[in-house]
């Protein structure tokens, strides 16, 4: 069985990952919560820091991508190859209020 982690927007950040991995173990991903590109792949410097927090951890961290425009996805795409995340995960609706 495999055991994959939500997202929880403003809850399971880098530290909360970092930290229920060092206690619990056993998690095979965990998903990140969301970035929102912009039309330019801008994204805010808060969810910079959550994806590259945990560069190098020993668990497995797949961001996820919440956007309108199929361009900006495939840039997004192209952008977190770039940093080495092979895998992400489409958000196709989070009731989140952002």
């Amino acid at each position: 069985m495999k055991i994959y982690f939500a997202p929880l927007e403003g809850i399971t950040d880098g530290i909360y990952r970092q930290v229920f991995n060092e206690y619990f173990g056993g998690t095979d991903k965990f998903f990140a919560p969301f970035i929102s590109p912009s039309a330019d792949f801008r994204i805010t410097r808060r969810e910079w820091r959550q994806l590259l927090y945990d560069s190098g951890a020993p668990y497995t961290v797949v961001p996820q991508v919440l956007v309108r425009e199929p361009g900006v996805f495939v840039m997004g795409l192209m952008k977190l190859k770039e940093l080495g995340f092979n895998e992400v995960n489409l958000n196709l609706g989070c009731p989140s209020a952002r």
